[in-house]
């Protein structure tokens, strides 16, 4: 398997799982076309730790690619909102802030070291008796970064 067919594998099943319930996060690794899966109990103090410790894992399990996948908040805001100053000095986390100028998606993070970085993004409709999951985009931005983001190992 390689990271194009893992990538293809990950998004349908993830957007499969999260229109059950709220998606887990997971991780996807591949080392020598083999695939790993494990699960990623993530909280705020982890997330604050995750660089470095997933560093040491791919280096130690000598992973070549691997893929995250997570629901998080999306705020598209221009720099004229009230919100942007705060989100760039730190003072603000965009679950912070309030539901009509954030949306809940799917994230997926696909790497291979050093190589390639790829990020998509599937809005999710929550409805009183079911989630939707829109169709998956491409982001084209090259400057991704944040506490998830690991890009070299």
């Amino acid at each position: 398997m390689n990271l194009e067919e893992l990538i293809k594998l990950v998004k349908r099943v993830s957007k499969e799982l999260a229109e059950e319930e709220e998606l887990n996060p997971l991780l996807f690794t591949l080392r020598d076309g083999k695939l790993s899966l494990a699960p990623l109990p993530l909280t705020e103090a982890s997330k604050d730790n995750f660089k470095p410790t997933l560093t040491k894992t791919l280096r130690v399990f000598g992973v070549d690619s691997y893929i995250i996948v997570n629901e998080a908040w999306q705020a598209s805001l221009t720099p004229n909102s009230q919100y942007t100053p705060l989100l760039e000095q730190g003072k603000l986390k965009v679950s912070e802030i309030p539901l009509d100028d954030k949306e809940e998606i799917i994230c997926l993070t696909a790497v291979e070291n050093g190589k390639s970085f790829t990020l998509y993004s599937a809005k999710i409709r929550t409805y009183p008796d079911k989630r939707i999951i829109d169709d998956w985009k491409e982001s084209l931005s090259t400057e991704i970064t944040g506490r998830l983001v690991l890009k070299e190992w």
